[in-house]
């Protein structure tokens, strides 16, 4: 889980800290949009780091996380509290529960409809706020961010 969140967090920042890079070097970049775009590198930052990531009010004690999560296979979310994995594991001291009622913390059984670790990190309310501002400030600034991932992408890095 860690290291998920972790890549997304760090593709965040990665991406912001290079647009507020462009803007510092480039000409004609206004002094007020650099501080801007500055500013919210430096509040990525302090929120993407590890205590606002794990910020004791999105994850319980056991490590389940307590924020709404819906899976690509399923049409079931997920908003886990302890109160409602006691009502739906009927008090057995949080079993592994299936998605059709939910789940919290398995990596990978997604073939079966349940959540991914890269779902619950992608669906994170800091990253996914964080990515939202990236591609509002990408849109803004005129970057494609798909530009820079698939094949193409990497074939194009290694050439050159």
């Amino acid at each position: 889980m860690g290291a998920k969140l972790g890549l997304k967090a760090g593709w965040v920042l990665g991406v912001l800290g290079g647009l507020y890079g462009a803007l510092r070097g480039g000409k004609g970049g206004k002094k007020l949009e650099v501080e801007r775009v500055g500013k919210l590198l430096q509040d990525a930052k302090r929120e993407l780091g590890v205590e606002g990531v794990f910020e004791e009010g999105l994850w319980g004690g056991d490590g389940v996380w307590r924020f709404e999560v819906v899976s690509k296979g399923s049409t079931a979310s997920t908003i886990l509290d302890d109160n409602t994995r006691d009502d739906m594991d009927g008090g057995r001291g949080g079993e592994e529960v299936k998605i059709g009622e939910t789940t919290g913390g398995d990596e990978k059984r997604d073939a079966e409809g349940e959540v991914t670790f890269e779902e619950v990190a992608a669906q994170h309310p800091l990253v996914k706020k964080w990515v939202q501002i990236l591609e509002t400030e990408a849109r803004w600034w005129g970057v494609d961010l798909r530009r820079f991932e698939g094949e193409d992408w990497e074939a194009g890095r290694i050439d050159g």
